[in-house]
């Protein structure tokens, strides 16, 4: 509290107690970095953000800062600027052929990925809860398209582990031949595939052609629907 010297009537300075400082509190405009507008608040019903599971404070037009900035690149804050994870699959993914590709955020593999509640989600998982409920305990999501970045529901199905990992768009980086389950031996190419930790021949053949259609259709017969491609651009 201010104290001020003022000459008494005797000539002797008195002393007077000021005020207390009761300056207008105004609200912060949406420039202010960290407070929250009482009117912003009120308006919302809430002093967090409007957008679905998200727990930071309202910076402008009931959005934090984070999703009135992407609110503010996309040029639309109307009807309702809200922004949960459905209108991000709905406003972030381009039509290539047959296939919905996630154009958000994406991992080194290739598949998409979003933040709900602050933690990151594989994207075409959370697509396809959105259309058929949780994922059973001890499945996965495969995609038949081979495609990490699609998120077409069409493309997507439920898989144990095992069948995911066969379900493969081609050979593995460490294959020699390019062609699964296809290894260069003398006097041509082996066919050799696994299963359940035994391993099955079915041949030597002069060509690598020849190897990779026994090996296509070895491979159809033991898996079926997760069979996979015997190498990159093949067939089923």
């Amino acid at each position: 509290m201010l104290t001020l010297e003022i000459p008494g009537k005797s000539g002797v300075p008195g002393r007077m107690r000021a005020a207390p400082n009761r300056e207008r509190q105004l609200s912060p405009g949406p420039n202010h970095p960290n407070q929250v507008s009482d009117w912003r608040a009120t308006v919302n019903g809430t002093r967090t953000c409007s957008v679905d599971e998200c727990p930071r404070g309202i910076y402008a037009r009931k959005l934090c800062k984070v999703h009135y900035r992407t609110a503010k690149l996309r040029g639309d804050f109307t009807p309702d600027p809200r922004y949960g994870a459905a209108e991000a699959l709905a406003a972030r993914v381009n039509k290539v052929g047959d296939c919905l590709i996630w154009t958000g955020s994406t991992k080194s593999d290739g598949y998409g990925q979003i933040k709900i509640a602050g933690k990151a989600r594989a994207v075409h998982q959370v697509a396809w809860e959105f259309a058929n409920g949780p994922i059973p305990e001890g499945l996965e999501i495969d995609h038949t398209c081979f495609n990490p970045g699609c998120v077409n529901t069409d493309h997507l199905r439920l898989a144990t582990r095992a069948q995911n990992n066969r379900n493969l768009s081609g050979a593995r980086s460490n294959s020699r031949t390019g062609v699964r389950n296809v290894s260069p031996v003398a006097g041509g190419f082996q066919v050799q595939i696994r299963k359940a930790g035994r391993f099955y021949h079915f041949g030597t053949f002069a060509t690598i052609d020849a190897a990779q259609r026994v090996a296509e259709a070895a491979r159809a017969e033991m898996f079926g629907d997760f069979a996979g491609r015997a190498a990159l651009g093949g067939g089923e």
